[in-house]
């Protein structure tokens, strides 16, 4: 699969076997106005058997953000709004980190429009729902800084803060 937009002068694409020797190319939909932050995600939903390319834009004028969702098993993309924008580790309106796939879902930091809040999000690949997931309390803001990332540990998400000396890690078996 290669996916590919651009705004101004950024370009960049994803390529993602079908199978050991075919490669399923898409067209992308992008609007011509220029995006200030974007992020994706790719999952497996066992139910329907079909795999779902997400592609998260937050575009200069809009108050929300737009989801695009690929199915491959329909062959179509889908376009949904979100009332959050994703979050970078500077929050400059870069390229956000990567959706962690886990139990089903894609899960990113993000904030609600007008709000400092860092949220968990959750995207559901099978019914394509969101959900804001409970974050610890006492997390290691006071001791490592708001430097935090979201991954996968033994199955189950997992909350890292870090600075240049050390780094803690909240293993989240109950998600809310």
């Amino acid at each position: 699969m290669t996916i590919t937009s651009s705004c101004g002068t950024h370009v960049y694409g994803t390529h993602i076997p079908m199978s050991s020797n075919i490669y399923q190319d898409l067209d992308f939909p992008v609007r011509k106005s220029c995006v200030l932050c974007r992020g994706h995600g790719f999952g497996y939903d066992a139910k329907s058997d079909d795999y779902k390319c997400i592609r998260i834009f937050i575009y200069s004028a809009d108050i929300q953000s737009q989801v695009h969702i690929y199915s491959f098993r329909s062959n179509t993309w889908k376009l949904m709004h979100i009332p959050y924008k994703l979050i970078t580790e500077a929050d400059n309106y870069v390229r956000a980190p990567n959706g962690v796939f886990c139990n089903g879902a894609l899960h990113w930091f993000a904030r609600t429009y007008g709000s400092s809040k860092d949220l968990l999000l959750a995207f559901n690949i099978g019914d394509e729902g969101i959900r804001e997931i409970p974050q610890p309390e006492n997390l290691g803001v006071e001791n490592f800084g708001p430097r935090k990332h979201v991954d996968v540990l033994d199955r189950c998400i997992c909350i890292l803060y870090s600075n240049s000396t050390m780094f803690e890690v909240w293993l989240m078996k109950d998600m809310g």
